[in-house]
């Protein structure tokens, strides 16, 4: 997995609340009847343990709870099933291919597998509000492959409606010179 990059300000605010529950939790901490002159010396290690305590729970668990609520960036976890079109001169074709999306608050990763190739994410981007995931990948043919396909990288586009994927295109680099839609996506 890797971090993915985002416009939305949500993380923002995310970071602000889980900040300020911290230090609250720190002081509640420092003000317990403790009879040691140095309490306060525990209050501000405590607030910094709280925080990531809470970020580490939020990241794994309290995100997608609350996603739909107060973040633009759709859950897109899960495998897909999808079509990819190919529309490049040299090499027309379509093929079923299988996406497989793990992600958390912060992290992402992307494997797109075909019958020839797997393909995985290398970095990528929430755009416009969580309406767009685009991605770049690194492609590495399987074993029984086409003498045509390499190792390659390349770029891929999504559109998200409702939080849900819905179409997509690719290209990819200048070796491989082919480019296409991907369309038919299903959550299986």
């Amino acid at each position: 997995m890797h971090k993915y990059y985002t416009d939305s300000t949500s993380e923002l605010y995310v970071q602000f609340f889980l900040g300020a529950i911290s230090l609250l939790f720190g002081f509640f901490i420092s003000m317990l009847p403790i009879h040691n002159p140095f309490s306060w010396v525990i209050s501000a290690p405590s607030a910094l343990s709280i925080f990531s305590i809470l970020n580490y729970l939020f990241s794994k668990i309290g995100w997608k709870m609350l996603s739909k609520m107060i973040s633009a960036i759709p859950d897109l976890n899960g495998t897909y099933s999808a079509k990819i079109f190919s529309d490049s001169e040299s090499e027309k074709f379509d093929s079923e291919v299988t996406l497989t999306i793990r992600q958390t608050w912060k992290k992402i990763s992307i494997i797109l597998t075909s019958r020839y190739s797997r393909s995985e994410s290398i970095s990528a981007a929430f755009y416009s509000g969580g309406e767009k995931l685009i991605y770049n990948y690194k492609n590495e043919p399987l074993y029984d492959s086409v003498d045509t396909m390499n190792i390659h990288r390349g770029t891929a586009e999504f559109l998200i409606e409702d939080k849900q994927l819905k179409s997509g295109n690719y290209y990819n680099d200048r070796h491989r010179k082919t480019s296409g839609v991907i369309r038919e996506i299903k959550k299986i």
